[in-house]
């Protein structure tokens, strides 16, 4: 329970929406697989494909992942409740090629951090 209350008050702190906040960015992590591909992470699927260890970076397709994704977030999560808390990892988003919205996920997240503060403002309280 503090390690995800200690991320959530950093998160508080920051005055704006930032979709990449909590990803897993290029310069962060990267993921090879059997055939050379490059990935974003091991829990990637391969239809994010990004270059490969035979002809290098693919600077344009990295680009369009991130805008992708980036616009998805814009257009969906600005105005949510839990914005700047929500863990919004690619994994969650990404569905046959293309970056969607899991409402599932969502609705789960929202849950979870509610449930965090709750038990993180039971235990202020206790003290």
């Amino acid at each position: 329970v503090y390690s995800r209350y200690s991320i959530l008050l950093e998160s508080l702190q920051h005055k704006r929406f930032n979709p990449l906040l909590g990803t897993c960015f290029y310069n962060s992590r990267l993921y090879v697989d059997a055939d050379g591909g490059f990935h974003i992470c091991e829990k990637m699927n391969d239809s994010f494909q990004f270059g490969n260890a035979f002809d290098g970076f693919d600077y344009d397709k990295m680009a369009t992942i991130v805008n992708q994704y980036i616009q998805l977030l814009e257009n969906h999560c600005r105005d949510c409740e839990v914005r700047f808390l929500c863990n919004k990892c690619y994994i969650h988003f990404a569905k046959n090629g293309v970056f969607q919205v899991s409402e599932e996920y969502c609705r789960k997240e929202k849950q979870a951090i509610k449930k965090i503060l709750e038990e993180a403002i039971n235990l202020e309280e206790n003290e």
